[in-house]
């Protein structure tokens, strides 16, 4: 008895039919994916979308009434311009949302610059800031008046022939947070044993100073590992907000927790079995900075996920 031989033609028209229906799903799962995490939408698509042009160059290819000349356009003619658009575009990476990140490769981005061709700097220091402007100091998130410039400052525009010299390499652990220097430290926030930590380095050589455990980790695919807010400094003390919302503060000379605020515990998620709720408070970690006014630490708040009230 014979075996059964699947005719060419209908394995050809279900290659078709289901490079059809993948690219015909994926579009709308694109563009309907408020309900959802865009990065996982963008994935799926991508995956979706490949697959249905992958079935629908496999039916061109194998459908015996297509020309060979037709079939050789089919197969090299996409990666032509796959070339060409590489050759013209540079790839960056990928976004926070997972979508890939192309610039032209003649886009040189330059500094801004005076006519005389040096750096251009912003003295003006706002009479209400408790920052003292230092020369070499960093205070808070984006220098001292919150503007990303360090006055004073000339820096070379060309690092290929004048690069900056590395005076000190010190490795740390997961996070994502800036620096803040005062005087002879530069203090940051890292993953250290398991935990959000503050670290005080010295500034000439790196070596620790102090170490200040803050307890609690986050860790998220999408957002990575580790703290993500940069420390605030005034005077001779030092605010952090850590990445899962404890807030506090600490002394600057030897990192002396003086007290500490939990954000999750005032929005009313204080059960600490309920890991799911908690987690979806922070999904992404708590990255605002603090910010000083008067007697005021400012951080953004949150709330319970289901609030109906916001947050």
């Amino acid at each position: 008895m014979s075996e059964p031989i699947s005719h060419p033609k209908r394995r050809f028209s279900r290659l078709a039919i289901a490079a059809i229906t993948l690219i015909a799903v994926s579009f709308p799962l694109h563009f309907w994916r408020t309900q959802v995490d865009h990065g996982e939408a963008n994935v799926v698509f991508t995956l979706l979308l490949s697959l249905g042009i992958l079935f629908a160059w496999l039916s061109i290819v194998l459908n015996k009434s297509i020309s060979i000349p037709a079939k050789l356009a089919a197969t090299f003619l996409p990666w032509i311009f796959v070339l060409a658009g590489l050759w013209r575009y540079e790839f960056k990476g990928f976004d926070g949302e997972l979508r890939p990140q192309f610039r032209l490769r003649s886009a040189a981005s330059k500094a801004p610059s005076t006519a005389d061709g040096k750096l251009s700097t912003d003295s003006n220091v706002s009479p209400a800031s408790p920052f003292k402007n230092s020369l070499g100091e960093f205070n808070q998130f984006l220098g001292n008046n919150r503007t990303g410039i360090v006055d004073g400052v000339q820096l070379s525009e060309d690092w290929s022939q004048t690069p900056p010299k590395i005076l000190w390499k010190k490795p740390i652990g997961p996070g994502w947070a800036g620096f803040a220097i005062k005087e002879d430290l530069a203090i940051t926030l890292e993953e250290h044993d398991g935990a959000d930590s503050v670290v005080a380095l010295d500034r000439a050589d790196g070596r620790v100073r102090w170490r200040t455990k803050l307890g609690g980790k986050h860790y998220d695919p999408m957002g990575g590992a580790g703290p993500m807010s940069t420390p605030t400094i005034v005077e001779n003390r030092l605010w952090v907000q850590s990445s899962v919302g404890l807030v506090a503060c600490l002394n600057l000379e030897d990192g002396k927790l003086l007290w500490s605020v939990d954000l999750l515990e005032r929005a009313g998620i204080d059960d600490k079995d309920a890991q799911a709720v908690a987690e979806k408070a922070v999904t992404w970690g708590r990255s605002g900075s603090p910010l000083l006014d008067g007697d005021l630490v400012i951080v953004p708040f949150g709330g319970k996920p289901d609030a109906s009230a916001g947050s």
